[in-house]
């Protein structure tokens, strides 16, 4: 010049996220047509029986994890079986990519050192080197997407990814000046406690940045993340004409 995801699903944890309040229930509603008006573009990309095939099981591997909580067996499968890595490189996933970096450039020092977390296949490296990491890591459950990544990064000699999940990875002493986890923190068993281990990767004064689609299931872990973060220090909307609608944050760590 990372999530990652908990290998064994474990509902009661997930059961134990507070229900919506009733001043949410407008939010879930707009989810409810984010989430629809979101397959509707995916659907569209269909374009034989093996990608109609690809739509569910990916649709019910994500909606599963989201529910359950995630399994690396589940997303290994995605990845590897049914072609997950091509819907990380659509229109509307690159335009998420954009706005993160930009959101990245505004809290990041010169030479900074970031840890992406649940990174899939890093595609969204390709744009977010262009701002001069010292150092680059990513993690994710999938070893396919992590073989995919490694292979295409290869040139960069400060970049290292691992496939393992957020409560196994051992960063070694290391600490980064970013943390990000895109799309992770709706689909774990236990968002406080990976949220807790991943503030602890954090440098103090470093950021935490967190993108998650707007749904029912990322209302209800941003309003458990506000009990043990303190506020974002930016938070902006991202809405894509070609895809879903998403919240992006970055939290300064004391």
């Amino acid at each position: 010049l990372g999530s990652s995801r908990a290998v064994q699903p474990r509902p009661s944890r997930r059961h134990c996220l507070p229900l919506p309040s009733t001043a949410s229930q407008g939010a879930m509603g707009a989810s409810v047509s984010t989430y629809i008006r979101g397959a509707a573009i995916d659907f569209a990309k269909v374009k034989s029986p093996k990608d109609f095939l690809h739509f569910i099981l990916c649709g019910l591997g994500i909606e599963l994890s989201k529910i359950f909580g995630h399994s690396a067996t589940v997303w290994e499968f995605m990845f590897k079986h049914c072609n997950l890595g091509a819907k990380m490189q659509d229109g509307s996933q690159v335009a998420r990519y954009l706005e993160i970096k930009e959101v990245l450039a505004q809290v990041l020092p010169r030479g900074a050192a970031v840890l992406d977390v649940g990174c899939g296949t890093c595609v969204q490296l390709r744009a977010w080197r262009e701002l001069g990491f010292k150092s680059f890591e990513g993690i994710d459950i999938s070893k396919s997407a992590i073989e995919e990544a490694r292979a295409e990064f290869s040139d960069l000699p400060d970049a290292r990814f691992a496939a393992t999940d957020i409560g196994s990875y051992d960063a070694q002493g290391r600490t980064f000046d970013a943390v990000v986890a895109t799309e992770v923190l709706y689909l774990v068993s236990d968002p406080l406690a990976d949220v807790k281990k991943l503030r602890s990767l954090t440098k103090p004064g470093g950021h935490l940045v967190i993108s998650m689609s707007d749904t029912s299931y990322s209302e209800r872990v941003w309003a458990l993340l506000a009990q043990e973060l303190p506020a974002p220090v930016v938070r902006k909307p991202i809405t894509c004409p070609r895809g879903n609608c998403w919240t992006v944050a970055a939290i300064k760590v004391d």
